[in-house]
């Protein structure tokens, strides 16, 4: 009888001691998946009020010419006849970051074919952007701007990051979005709201 009570004594411990445990993971899980979730919104926070920061509004003159990659003079009024998604890039970004945004517009232009985008670049040489067209595999058509600048250009240098934005016939600018390496979703979200406007 006592090696039985001994028994039921341990085994009660026994089953304490699981029952701790058990709640233990799960209190240090559910404080991990907490902290994450704080950290995503504060993210999220953080990339509004960056972005908040860079929009506005602007309208390219109609007498603004662009370099082609052949070192063509073009005027922007034959580039943009339709909404087109424009991907900006600068010497003054990382190069991981730019090799991260060309990836990511040619990967998500697959899934929305009736969108048609163009690179803008800052500070590159004309046979560096060659070799980028190469080397990337790019579709798309690359025009320099360094010899041409505009107070648009000039404000978004600041963000140094890549950037996309839109442009419509009317030669306005909108749709301003900053690419994010480390998370694709409102990436996703924004290639199909342009897809729903064409």
């Amino acid at each position: 009888m006592k090696h039985k009570r001994l028994f039921c004594a341990r085994s009660a411990i026994l089953l304490l001691a699981l029952l701790g445990f058990i709640f233990f993971n799960e209190f240090k899980l559910t404080r991990h998946l907490s902290l994450k979730n704080t950290d995503e919104i504060e993210n999220l926070r953080s990339r509004v009020l960056f972005q908040s920061n860079f929009s506005g509004f602007f309208n390219f003159s109609t007498d603004y010419y662009i370099q082609t990659i052949n070192g063509d003079s073009k005027s922007i009024v034959d580039v943009f006849s339709d909404l087109t998604v424009v991907l900006y890039i600068s010497t003054n970004q990382c190069t991981s970051c730019i090799d991260d945004s060309i990836e990511k517009i040619q990967e998500r232009l697959k899934k929305h074919p009736n969108l048609e985008y163009i690179i803008f670049s800052s500070g590159f040489t004309l046979r560096e952007l060659m070799l980028i067209k190469t080397n990337k595999k790019l579709k798309a058509s690359i025009y320099s701007i360094t010899n041409n600048r505009s107070h648009f250009f000039n404000k978004m240098d600041k963000a140094l990051f890549p950037y996309y934005f839109t442009v419509n016939s009317n030669l306005e600018v909108s749709n301003i979005f900053f690419p994010q390496k480390s998370s694709s979703i409102l990436e996703v979200r924004y290639f199909e709201r342009l897809s729903s406007l064409k």
